[in-house]
C-alpha cells in the first residue's frame, strides 16, 4: 500500500499515524491577548473520510466541551481510517465569560457563512466554516440548551437529507428530531455547501450531565464507525431504536407563577394529559398545562431561582416528587431524611387504582382473583422499595440522607454568606463548616455501593459482565487487573 500524504491545514502538516495541536489566529482582544481557534488533528495510517467534531458554539455549552475531551482520549482512535478534527471550544470569546453569545450579544450560530472582515462573529464563522467544515466529507455539533432548561439527548437532522439520517440511526441517541435548517446556521450554511452535519443536543448549559455525555462520545464512535472510520471492536452498540419525532413545538405557561411539573425528559404523553401546573404565590389561582396530542417530552425549561429542597417525611405526590432531584433544573441541593419517603402515592393506593376493576371484574365472572392479589402485592412491595430514602439517594432524587440533629447545620451553611470567605469560589463556605458536617459530604456509604453492586448483578449477572458491555474491558485486561490488584 502506498504511503498517505500528509494532511495539510493552515501551513501545518500532519503525518500519517500522528496527531498535532494547531491554533488558528482569529483577533486580539483589548489587551492584546491573541485568540484563536484551536484544533486537534488525528491523521490515521489508511485513508477514509474526513470529519470534524465541533463543540462549544455556544460558550456555555460545556458538555460538548467534556464530550470532545473524552473523544481525544478515546483509545479507539488509534485504530483510525481517515482523518478526524477536533475543535473542542469554537466560540472562545463566550467560554472564557461563561456567556452564551459573543461580546457583542451576537449568536455566532446565526453569523455563517461569515465574513474575512465583518464582526467578530463573522470572522469566527468564516475562519471556522472555511478551515474546518468544509474541507470535510462529514460532520458533528455538539449543543446543549440554554440554562434554566435541560434537553433530553438528542440528535437533530434536517427532513430530506437521507446522509445525516443515516448518521442519526448510528449515532442512537434515544430522540431523532427533524428540524428545519435555520438562515444563518453552521448546518444550513454546510447543507448547502455539500457538508452534511449531525447536530447534537443534551442536557442544559454550565452544567455537566454524565448521562448526556456518555450518550454523545458513544454516539460520535457509532456515526465513525458507520463511516467505516472505526472498526467495531470495542463499540458499544445502541440499546435500544431511537424515538422519530417529524416535529416539535413549545407548550407555554399560559400565566406567570410557580410551575409545577408532573413530566420529565423522555416521558410520552397523550392528548390531554396534565404537564404542569402554574399557580399564584397566594394559591388562589391555578392555571394548567395539557398535551395536545401524543408526543415525547424532550425539554423543559425552569426558573434560575436556586433552591435546597428539603424532604423531612413524606414527599408524596407528584408534586413533591418533582420538586427533588434531576427533574429540578433550579435546585442546587436536595436533602432527605433516614425517614424521607419520596413516591406519587402509596404502593397500596397504586394497586387498587391500578387492579380494583379488574378484580371485581375476574370475581364476577367467577374466576380466581388470586393471580390479581400477587400482582397488587408485587406493586405494593415494589412502590415501598422504591419509597426508601437509599433508593431515592442512589436514583439522584436526593443528594444526601442526612440525620435530623444535623439538618440544621446543612441549611445554615447553604443559605451563609459564601463570599465572606473568597469571592472568587462558589463554595467557599465549606471551609467554614465544622468537619463533622463535611465528613457526610465527602464519605461513600457502603451500603449505597452494596445497593449499586446489587442493581449491577441484577441487570448484567455480574460485575465482570458489566465491565466488558459497558466498559468494553477485554479478557487480558481483567486478568492483569485481578494479577496487580489481588493477592
Amino acid at each position: 500500500m502506498p504511503n498517505r500524504a500528509p494532511f495539510q491545514i493552515a501551513g501545518h502538516s500532519v503525518a500519517p499515524g500522528s496527531s498535532l495541536a494547531v491554533d488558528l489566529p482569529v483577533s486580539i482582544l483589548p489587551d492584546h491577548t491573541p485568540v484563536h481557534l484551536s484544533l486537534e488533528i488525528y491523521h490515521g495510517k489508511r485513508p477514509g473520510p474526513t470529519m470534524f467534531v465541533s463543540a462549544a458554539v455556544h460558550g456555555d455549552e460545556v458538555i460538548g466541551v467534556e464530550i470532545t475531551r473524552r473523544l481525544l482520549r478515546a483509545p479507539q482512535l488509534s485504530a483510525l481510517r481517515g482523518t478526524l478534527i477536533v475543535v473542542p471550544v469554537v466560540n472562545s470569546f463566550g467560554f472564557l465569560n461563561r456567556s452564551r453569545y459573543l461580546p457583542d450579544r451576537r449568536d455566532l450560530n446565526r453569523c455563517f457563512p461569515g465574513s474575512p472582515s465583518g464582526s467578530l462573529g463573522a470572522r469566527l464563522a468564516h475562519i471556522f466554516l472555511q478551515e474546518v467544515v468544509l474541507r470535510c466529507d462529514f460532520g458533528v455539533d455538539l449543543h446543549s440548551a440554554a440554562i434554566h432548561r435541560t434537553n433530553l439527548p438528542q440528535v437533530r437532522v434536517s427532513p430530506a437529507d437521507k446522509v445525516t439520517q443515516k448518521m442519526a440511526m448510528d449515532f442512537g441517541a434515544p430522540v431523532v428530531l427533524t428540524s428545519p435548517l435555520r438562515d444563518g446556521s453552521l448546518r444550513a450554511v454546510a447543507a448547502k455547501q455539500g457538508t452534511p452535519i449531525l447536530l447534537y443536543e443534551a442536557g442544559e448549559g454550565l452544567r455537566f450531565d454524565e448521562m448526556a455525555v456518555r450518550a454523545g462520545l458513544a454516539g460520535i464512535l457509532r456515526v465513525m464507525r458507520g463511516q467505516d472510520m472505526l472498526p467495531a471492536k470495542g463499540i458499544a452498540r445502541a440499546r435500544s431504536a431511537p424515538y422519530i419525532c417529524t416535529a416539535s413545538h413549545w407548550l407555554r405557561a399560559p400565566a406567570g407563577g410557580l410551575l409545577r411539573t408532573f413530566r420529565a425528559e423522555g416521558e410520552t404523553v397523550a392528548e390531554g394529559d396534565l404537564l404542569a401546573i402554574v399557580s399564584d404565590p397566594f394559591g388562589k389561582e391555578e392555571a394548567e398545562l395539557l398535551a395536545l396530542g401524543q408526543s415525547l417530552v424532550y425539554s423543559i425549561e425552569a426558573t434560575g431561582i436556586a433552591m435546597m429542597c428539603v424532604v423531612l417525611r413524606k414527599g408524596q405526590a407528584a408534586a413533591h416528587y418533582i420538586m427533588c432531584g434531576p427533574q429540578a433544573n433550579n435546585n442546587a441541593f436536595t436533602l432527605g431524611t433516614p425517614l424521607t419517603e419520596i413516591c406519587v402515592m402509596h404502593g397500596e393506593t397504586a394497586a387498587a387504582a391500578s387492579y380494583a376493576r379488574r378484580l371485581v371484574k375476574e370475581d364476577d365472572e367467577g374466576r380466581d382473583i388470586m393471580p390479581v392479589v400477587d400482582k397488587m402485592n408485587q406493586m405494593i412491595d415494589d412502590y415501598r422499595a422504591k419509597s426508601e430514602p437509599a433508593y431515592g439517594a442512589k436514583m439522584g432524587f436526593v443528594d444526601e440522607i442526612v440525620f435530623l440533629a444535623k439538618l440544621r447545620g446543612y441549611m445554615e451553611a447553604f443559605a451563609g454568606d459564601e463570599a465572606a470567605a473568597n469571592e472568587d469560589s462558589p463554595y467557599a463556605f465549606l471551609a467554614k463548616l465544622p468537619p463533622e458536617l463535611v465528613a457526610p459530604l465527602m464519605r461513600s456509604d457502603p451500603f449505597y455501593i452494596e445497593t449499586a453492586l446489587a442493581d449491577i448483578e441484577e441487570e448484567y449477572g455480574s460485575v465482570m459482565a458489566f465491565l466488558k458491555e459497558e466498559v468494553d474491558v477485554t479478557d487480558e485486561e481483567l486478568a492483569s487487573i485481578r494479577s496487580q490488584l489481588l493477592q
